[in-house]
């Protein structure tokens, strides 16, 4: 999709309103405005006419902060018109209507696609303040207007019917509705995915995991593979990437093979996923039309009116669908198989006893008069601790970057989690109430990549037993207090192995200091209030005399 260039349009004119209060702001020389019209690549009848609608986008963007750039208008319009809408949408950008959050804002700097645009641009500004250029990229305009295509795409052609059962349909809700009860997301919300073998339906194995769609809503996704899996975290990996990179594929030092991969999500993010089965809870409210009418008319289960089941089947290379007859019975299967194996090992999955080796189980699920075996299984793709360490303590020296001087050895149990480790540090170097997070010792080198990011999220949580960042003497990890603000490095370091606990020790303990703790924080950072010594004139009273 590329910017179409424009034909002069009789109409493609400012009035003399307009364009005296254009005159009357002040220029601001920091700010550049990029515009352009993009055609949607959809057919459209109308009256009896096809056509591809075009969108008119304008963004601002500041020279002291680039990377930040900020939509000033987006328009939808027949190609006939095409110069009429970017027209229109400038002045709205100029002199925002429709969005009370913008104000009037006319910039040093306005880049446009090419010379006929520019030609036409400066007519219609005659006198004012302001530079027309052709752009040396429209990156930025490229990647929004892919992403609101898609979007357009979706509400023109909405999802068709079921054509699965209504009782089949029910069935698959009643699962759906059960799960959502158990509020699996809190335990399961950054883990791996459930591994389910169902061999029914055509279909051998599905992936579940648990994710948040728009608005943080809840949501499943059955994955149909790994593979799917993993293509879509690296989707969202680079969609960060790209947010980074200030929105321009031309600021990305990526493989082909990834370039190529996000150009296409960006056109059609519902091939993000690729091959999937979704169910995401809605509110009742939130629902189009036809989706209410829907669920009334086949009287699907529901955990309440905020959490109507929603299900969809997604693909690399085809559009959003319902779920097949198959699909749903399968889903609904994995959904049920679920219910009960989380119920079972709910504790050791809060404490993601993964990170020790997979928690596996079968149970039995009825389906008629019958009761089909269906395996689970959730497991770490990252190392998990090995059996040796598993009562192992470890002697860990952790040293202030930049203060060799200052240090603290400490004693830790390997299967002990990094929350543990991260408290006795607080402790041993009397820092202030900070978040701190660790990082392992970098493996990878150059720029990092989604397999080293995986890696590094799943032996860095907080439940992660600190024996996967160090396993023999000598090897080290990083600690970094205070993330957000003053970000105070530690180092890491195992001395040695000890083969088993004291008796009577509680482990993580402090066995030995060298060095003051540096003053980097005042009195005030370890202030905190006591509600005991707050007195009631403290509080608000919002309550009527």
């Amino acid at each position: 999709m590329t910017p179409d260039p424009l034909m002069p349009d009789p109409d493609s004119r400012l009035n003399d309103i307009a364009l005296h209060q254009i005159k009357r702001q002040t220029t601001d020389a920091n700010v550049t405005f990029i515009g352009g019209v993009v055609s949607t690549g959809m057919d459209v009848v109308d009256d009896g006419r096809t056509f591809q609608p075009t969108l008119s986008l304008w963004i601002a963007r500041h020279s002291v902060i680039p990377d930040q750039p900020q939509v000033r208008s987006i328009g939808v319009a027949d190609p006939a018109h095409a110069s009429v809408a970017l027209l229109n949408g400038l002045v709205e950008s100029i002199l925002p209507q429709s969005n009370p959050n913008l104000s009037p804002l006319l910039p040093g700097r306005i880049e446009v696609a090419d010379d006929a645009t520019v030609a036409l641009l400066r007519e219609a500004l005659k006198g004012v303040n302001t530079e027309i250029v052709v752009a040396q990229d429209m990156g930025l305009i490229q990647t929004l207007a892919d992403s609101l295509a898609s979007d357009l795409r979706r509400q023109l052609t909405p999802i068709g019917p079921w054509e699965a059962p209504v009782e089949v349909v029910r069935d698959l809700a009643a699962a759906a509705a059960n799960l959502y009860r158990r509020d699996p997301w809190q335990s399961l919300g950054d883990s791996p995915p459930i591994t389910i073998t169902l061999d029914r339906y055509g279909i051998g194995t599905l992936y579940l995991a648990m994710t948040y769609g728009n608005e943080d809503t809840e949501g499943v996704i059955a994955y149909f593979s790994t593979e799917a899996y993993h293509r879509a975290g690296k989707v969202d990996f680079l969609m960060e990437k790209l947010e980074d990179a200030g929105g321009e594929m031309v600021n990305l030092d990526l493989p082909q093979a990834d370039l190529d991969l996000l150009e296409e999500v960006i056109r059609y993010p519902e091939h993000g996923l690729g091959e999937a089965v979704t169910v995401f809870f809605e509110a009742a409210e939130d629902l189009s039309d036809d989706a209410r009418r829907e669920v009334r008319e086949m009287n699907l289960p529901m955990a309440s009116r905020q959490a109507v089941p929603i299900f969809t089947r997604v693909s690399a290379t085809a559009d959003p669908r319902r779920p097949n007859e198959d699909e749903a019975r399968a889903l609904r299967l994995a959904l049920e198989a679920f219910n009960q194996f989380y119920v079972r090992q709910h504790e050791r999955i809060d404490d993601e006893a993964w990170h020790f080796g997979p928690i596996t189980a079968t149970v039995q699920v009825k389906q008629g008069g019958e009761k089909i075996p269906v395996k689970l299984s959730i497991t770490s793709p990252a190392p998990t601790l090995p059996t040796s360490l598993r009562q192992a303590v470890l002697l860990v020296r952790v040293m202030l970057e930049g203060e060799p001087t200052v240090w603290r050895e400490i004693e830790i149990e390997a299967s002990q989690p990094l929350w543990e480790m991260d408290r006795i540090i607080h402790e041993a170097f009397g820092w202030p109430s900070r978040a701190g997070s660790f990082l392992p010792r970098d493996e990878y080198d150059g720029e990092e990549t989604y397999e080293s990011r995986l890696l590094e999220d799943l032996v860095t949580s907080e439940q992660a037993p600190i024996g996967l960042l160090m396993q023999k003497p000598r090897d080290f990890a990083h600690y970094m207090f205070d993330v957000t603000d003053k970000a105070v490095s530690h180092r890491l370091r195992l001395l040695s192995l000890l083969a088993k606990k004291e008796p009577g020790v509680e482990y993580p303990r402090v066995v030995r200091t060298h060095g003051d703790t540096p003053p980097i924080y005042s009195a005030e950072d370890y202030e905190t209030i006591d509600l005991d010594d707050l007195d009631d004139d403290d509080f608000d009273d919002d309550e009527d005399d």
